[in-house]
């Protein structure tokens, strides 16, 4: 309240009412996947994580600041290696099992809620196997493959290791021919 004197010398008495309108601010908080960058905002293209801010002017005159906090999270992309042996199948990715070499791809949904795609190429090395068929005479002894050592007649099964480091199946036929003696009478 103020007051004056009039030009006629009378008091006068100006109210004056004056209203102070706040700055508006906002603020933002808003979380993307990478695959989804551009994010578009007041005209900008933004494409990584940051804080942004965009002065305009309201309908009193004021500024208005809005702040976007933006987070730009990664979509990861992972390729895995495996090589295993026959004998280990089925071989299990992602709940899905899988019976042979291959490239295979799944997705998946990251912690921060974006698409990641892991790419598995499985190596299966076959397990080896081969029959041999061999004869000794009776009073030989046969050395499998397995380097153990044998003088009768049976099939032996001899495991080892591959190139692969895989088991290698050999399955051994042995014969051993029996002792055959001739007696000769001779008459004189």
């Amino acid at each position: 309240i103020d007051s004056f004197v009039n030009l006629f010398g009378c008091d006068s008495i100006i109210y004056t009412e004056l209203y102070v309108f706040p700055n508006k601010s906002i603020t933002l908080n808003d979380s993307i996947c990478n695959n989804q960058v551009p994010y578009v905002w007041n005209g900008q293209n933004l494409s990584s994580s940051g804080i942004y801010t965009y002065t305009r002017m309201d309908m009193n005159g004021c500024d208005s600041v809005t702040t976007l906090n933006l987070v730009v999270s990664d979509a990861y992309s992972r390729t895995l290696y495996d090589t295993i042996c026959a004998s280990a199948l089925p071989y299990l990715f992602n709940n899905r099992s899988l019976q042979t070499s291959g490239t295979y791809v799944d997705s998946f949904v990251s912690i921060s809620g974006c698409d990641s795609t892991v790419t598995l190429n499985l190596l299966v090395n076959p397990i080896y196997r081969d029959t041999v068929f061999d004869t000794i005479c009776y009073n030989q002894t046969y050395t499998l493959p397995s380097n153990l050592v044998v003088n009768s007649s049976a099939t032996y099964t001899s495991v080892l290791r591959s190139i692969n480091n895989c088991d290698s199946i050999i399955y051994t036929q042995l014969y051993v021919h029996s002792n055959k003696s001739n007696t000769l009478v001779d008459s004189i």
